[in-house]
């Protein structure tokens, strides 16, 4: 048996993401995450209180595009 890839799935639930430090806004560490996931890190970090959270890359442009229609 074999699991088959649904490129489609993986475009539409997957983003780059960059875990940053809060304070100093230093990227520690980048990884392909589902955004679910980030989101449920993200909250889970905050309730531990790390000062550091997964962050979508060029989410600031997303943002900006999403902003201007």
């Amino acid at each position: 048996m074999s699991i088959l890839f649904d490129e489609e799935k993986w475009e539409k639930n997957v983003s780059q993401y960059n875990l940053v430090e809060k304070d100093s806004g230093k990227t520690l560490e980048t990884r392909y995450l589902l955004h679910d996931d980030a989101g449920l890190l993200n909250r889970i970090y905050a309730q531990e209180g790390r000062s550091a959270d997964w962050r979508e890359v060029n989410w600031e442009s997303k943002s900006a595009k999403k902003k201007r229609k």
